[in-house]
């Protein structure tokens, strides 16, 4: 966290305190006395006992690992316990992420198996923008892998597949249009709409509203 601070250029860090609520216009033009304003905020909301930079880390991880729901090991330095918390926080996000790339890699399924590749690499890169955990990156691609994997001659065969999906994402609005969005852009990745992917676009479509 501090070594982020550090790294911010004068505008990031006056945008920062504005967001701890200080007056743009009383914000001071000193870059150090903008990183101990933002230093002493975080220090309140995390209930560090001062802004000394190990108490800090030591507070800030500990912060994040209870609002994670992750316990802290005997001795465990705090540069690990944020580790294991943003993995965590990683493996949630993927299992929140899961239905939809689910429902967008089977689009893939229907394509000519030479579009494969760039499908794949198109998905990875994805998911590499949303998931900087390796880990939960390797879940995501299992699952779109073996998704790939089952080839089907007719839309519906897929539809079959993608039903629990489906059912989660039509109980999640706020992700249908992600979805519906992202299975496009798979579709196409190889520059063709096959006729059996715009009839599975089109039932998914109609399915989730």
């Amino acid at each position: 966290m501090l070594s982020g601070l550090q790294a911010m250029s004068p505008d990031e860090l006056k945008i920062a305190a504005r967001l701890t609520g200080l007056n743009p216009d009383r914000a001071p033009e000193d870059r150090e006395q903008l990183v101990q304003h933002l230093l002493k905020w975080v220090a309140q909301a995390v209930g560090a006992p001062s802004t000394e930079p190990a108490e800090l880390e030591r507070s800030v991880a500990s912060w994040l690992a209870d609002v994670a729901g992750v316990a802290p090991l005997p001795d465990e330095t705090p540069a690990h316990l944020e580790e294991r918390v943003w993995n965590r926080l990683s493996e949630d996000a993927a299992r929140h992420l899961m239905p939809a790339w689910k429902v967008a890699s089977s689009m893939a399924a229907l394509g000519p198996p030479d579009a494969l590749p760039d499908e794949r690499r198109l998905l990875d890169r994805v998911a590499s923008r949303l998931l900087p955990s390796e880990e939960a990156r390797a879940t995501m691609r299992a699952e779109w892998e073996s998704m790939c994997q089952q080839p089907a001659r007719h839309h519906s065969e897929v539809l079959d597949r993608l039903k629990p999906e489906l059912k989660t994402l039509s109980d999640r609005p706020e992700m249908i249009k992600p979805t519906l969005t992202l299975a496009l852009v798979v579709a196409m990745a190889d520059s063709n709409f096959e006729l059996e992917e715009s009839r599975l676009y089109d039932r998914i479509a109609t399915g989730l509203g």
